[in-house]
């Protein structure tokens, strides 16, 4: 959504100057403070952020479409609904109450290890 509030805040600042600069040119008649090709420049820098406004507007509306589909009634309640875990259920990979795995193949070992690291790290998802 920022990048759409940029867009549309510098869509604005662009007519508003292409505003002002018709306005001085038609207000002195023989002194035009922007020239034609100023002013066809500008408009075409409107029309570019003009499209790319309206393709953010259509990724937009996708998005939302898009999680709106995924929404159901009880999103939020689901976690409340998940039973608690049996004590031993992650054992097989995070290992015994000391943190090491219980007689793991070399996979299996190699998964619990990242597995640790990624859990003890700041790193998300």
């Amino acid at each position: 959504m920022d990048e759409l509030q940029n867009t549309i805040s510098t869509t604005v600042g662009a007519v508003s100057a292409l505003e002002d600069q018709i306005a001085s040119s038609t207000v002195r008649s023989g002194q035009k403070k922007a020239t034609e090709s100023e002013m066809i420049d500008q408009i075409r820098l409107l029309t570019q952020q003009l499209d790319g406004l309206s393709c953010l507007t259509k990724s937009t509306h996708r998005v939302n479409q898009t999680l709106e589909r995924l929404r159901f009634d009880k999103i939020l309640g689901r976690e409340d609904e998940i039973p608690m875990a049996e004590d031993e259920t992650f054992q097989w990979i995070l290992g015994d109450e000391s943190g090491q795995p219980v007689g793991l193949d070399p996979p299996r070992q190699e998964a619990s290890d990242k597995l640790n690291k990624f859990l003890q790290s700041d790193t998300s998802v």
